[in-house]
């Protein structure tokens, strides 16, 4: 096998432009456990018929494709690339990373050569050579004869084979007679000739032996450490031959023992090639396992072998029939590699190439490759999410358990998500699976209910290195969630209810999950007919919501009664809603008792607002009464007499009061006085003031007031005011004359 990257080989000339570099940092690592082989040396095939070249990897390589060259240096021609198409070129294992065997068909004398598998990498400077095969020398053997040609070679060979075996039985009727000739004369001698024998057991290489008669024995009498290499002759009874005297003791034996010296055919320069340490394959994709021979070898059988020793198995034999395993190269007495179709987990193991050899005690083993230790990468079974076996309410924590299995290698993750977002869950369990290679896994995660949860959707991500996506599986909470309903029974009308009256009675369910409910009506505890209920309504968040009507007629006997709404959901205990219808009670004078409350009301109603209308009455009117004393005193005459009360005591007292000073103010509308001047006046002094209209103008008119005395209003005693000028007690208007 070639070293990595062959820096010494020359470029192929279809690679001028590459340019040959030293892998580095991970690609170094991965090129250091990348092996190729090219395990077939020289190949003869006939002209037509169907070449087949070997080619197999195993290990991490760099990125980069495979090809098979035919010769190498400037010379050299592609043969096949997985980016073109070469019509009598095909792929033994179509697809596979590991197996880049090709058959070429029709094989034409042009196609005689050395064939070099390739395996390229890709780099930032281009595509170079990374590592390449030993190469296999092809060469053809001439075409094969015509029919016509072969018959009659048939014919020619067997009138010669004819013609020997006359031959043959000619000389050896001839030497038989000669022989039986000499044995009478012998026996009429009284002695035996040592006579030579041909052994029917015997080969060429083999000769017999000629044994004197004075040292035959009986074949029982050999040497046990010699039993393998005796041959035994029949002699039949001679021809009667004249009796002669015989020297005493001489016995006449009838058989010879013939001992043959048994040839042991070389086999040193045989060897037995199976270049595979490790392969790793995807189940489904097709392993092929690669053995090849060289060398002359013992007779007998070469076998694919799955273990070693007691618990072996036989996965291909040359003379059975094995559904999934054909030879890449049938007929081939050098290439015994073979294609496993359909990979199963069951697979994996160690397989060797074993070639046996047959002796006179049967098939034994005489070599055997080193083996090849087959892992079988295995994708995950679709992941199954379980939830709890029985639902539960909002609030509480519930179980979910994800499952895949049937993987391989063992290295495994697990994601939850509820609505897209993920949640916190323990790490899986990985377990052994069926077989001794494939693997389970188990997730587990506690996931709190809530009422809107039933549209709420969780989702398991199963990670593998053989996925090229993560598997998912989802689970609908609604089917682990039951949200119980609130239950109310409503009357219309409501109670208290008139005499004979019809009452519906409605039950209100809301606000349940799943729909699965049951609605009956009690009256006093018994079942009563209340026809079917319509079935639940959904509401915008999912849940569910029903109605139930029945109508009851208010009588004297039902007065009282308790009405029960009882709703099961889910198989749950019952939930319960009632209503007692009360009958109202006919009042005096035919009212019943709600009447006469409602007269009551009124009557009340109707007082109040009695008082509040004459309060604002009362005001109005007095208002009214201020305005028009008001206007009356300013439309009086303009000449005014105040007549004197009768005088009494108090009058006279008040006379002799110096403090009390009567007088009469006379106001023209010259001067108007306000009702605040006329207020602070009045706390001053007592007058009396007279207010009259603007005289009419005329020369001839006199305006005067007659004041009598007149005790208008009281103040309290104040001190005696200063002596005033003399004057009357009248006034006088002078006027001009007309």
């Amino acid at each position: 096998m070639a070293g990595p990257a062959a820096a010494a080989a020359p470029l192929p000339p279809g690679q001028r432009g590459l340019s040959l570099q030293e892998p580095s940092g991970a690609g170094a690592q991965k090129g250091q456990s990348f092996q190729m082989h090219q395990p077939q040396v020289k190949l003869w095939v006939t002209a037509g018929e169907t070449l087949t070249l070997t080619c197999t990897t195993s290990g991490d390589g760099p990125i980069g494709p495979v090809k098979w060259l035919k010769g190498w240096g400037s010379e050299n021609e592609t043969i096949y690339d997985q980016t073109a198409t070469f019509p009598r070129v095909t792929r033994a294992a179509a697809g596979s990373n590991t197996d880049f065997t090709i058959h070429i068909k029709d094989v034409r004398l042009e196609d005689a050569g050395t064939y070099y598998c390739v395996k390229y990498q890709k780099s930032v400077h281009g595509v170079s050579v990374f590592q390449h095969g030993k190469g296999t020398e092809v060469s053809l053997n001439e075409a094969a004869l015509a029919p016509s040609m072969v018959a009659v070679a048939a014919v020619l060979c067997f009138l010669l084979l004819g013609f020997f075996i006359a031959l043959c039985m000619y000389r050896r009727k001839f030497r038989s007679e000669a022989e039986s000739q000499d044995q009478a004369r012998a026996v009429a001698g009284g002695s035996f000739l040592p006579i030579p024998l041909r052994c029917c057991a015997g080969t060429p290489s083999s000769p017999s032996q000629a044994l004197d008669p004075e040292t035959f024995h009986l074949p029982s009498q050999q040497s046990s450490k010699e039993d393998n290499d005796i041959h035994y002759a029949d002699l039949q009874a001679l021809p009667a031959a004249p009796q002669h005297s015989r020297s005493p003791g001489t016995a006449r034996s009838e058989y010879a023992s013939i001992r043959v010296a048994a040839k042991c055919t070389s086999a040193q320069d045989f060897k037995l090639d199976q270049p595979q340490g490790n392969v790793s394959v995807t189940a489904g994709e097709t392993l092929t396992l690669t053995c090849t021979t060289s060398g002359d070898g013992p007779i007998g059988p070469v076998k694919w072998l799955k273990g070693w020793g007691s618990e072996n198995e036989t996965i291909y034999d040359q003379t059975g029939t094995f559904p999934r395993v054909m030879r890449a190269a049938t007929g081939s007495g050098t290439d015994f590699t073979i294609l496993i179709r359909d990979v199963r987990l069951e697979d994996a193991g160690t397989y060797y190439c074993v070639k046996y050899q047959k002796s006179v005690h049967g098939v034994s083993v005489f070599k055997r490759g080193e083996g090849t230790e087959v892992s079988v990468y295995a994708k995950p079974s679709r992941p199954v999410v379980s939830g709890p076996e029985s639902r539960a309410g909002p609030g509480q924590s519930v179980p979910f358990t994800c499952t895949a299995g049937g993987f391989f290698p063992r290295e495994i993750a697990v994601k939850w998500l509820k609505d897209g977002a993920q949640i916190s869950a323990q790490q899986p369990q990985v377990t052994p699976g069926q077989t001794k290679s494939s693997y389970d896994a188990s997730s587990t995660v506690s996931v709190t209910l809530q009422e809107g949860d039933v549209r709420s959707q969780l989702q398991c991500e199963v990670h593998h290195r053989t996925l090229p996506a993560p598997l998912r599986s989802s689970f609908q909470l609604s089917r682990a969630l039951r949200v119980p309903p609130s239950v109310q029974v409503v009357a219309e009308p409501p109670s208290p209810v008139e005499l004979n009256k019809t009452v519906n009675l409605t039950c209100l369910v809301k606000g349940f999950y799943p729909g699965d409910v049951a609605v009956a009506w009690l009256e006093n505890g018994t079942e009563m007919s209340a026809g079917s209920a319509p079935p639940p309504a959904e509401t915008p968040r999912g849940l569910f919501e029903l109605r139930s009507l029945v109508e009851v007629q208010a009588t004297e006997e039902k007065n009282g009664s308790v009405f029960t709404c009882r709703v099961v959901h889910d198989a749950q205990g019952p939930i319960s809603g009632t209503s007692t219808l009360r009958i109202a009670a006919p009042a005096k004078g035919g009212l019943s008792d709600r009447s006469q409350t409602d007269n009551d009301n009124l009557v009340l109603i109707y007082i109040v607002v009695g008082v509040v209308c004459t309060m604002l009455a009362l005001l109005v009117a007095a208002i009214l009464y201020l305005i028009r004393a008001k206007q009356s005193k300013g439309k009086s005459s303009p000449s005014a007499r105040l007549h004197e009360p009768e005088k009494s005591s108090e009058a006279n007292t008040q006379e002799s009061d110096p403090n009390n000073l009567t007088y009469a103010d006379l106001n023209f509308d010259k001067e108007r006085k306000t009702i605040r001047r006329m207020v602070e006046m009045s706390q001053q002094s007592e007058y009396a003031c007279i207010q009259s209209s603007r005289a009419p103008n005329g020369d001839d008119n006199l305006t005067y007031a007659d004041l009598d005395m007149v005790h208008l209003s009281k103040a309290p005693p104040r001190p005696a005011p200063r002596p005033e000028e003399a004057g009357s007690e009248y006034a006088s208007v002078q006027i001009p004359r007309k």
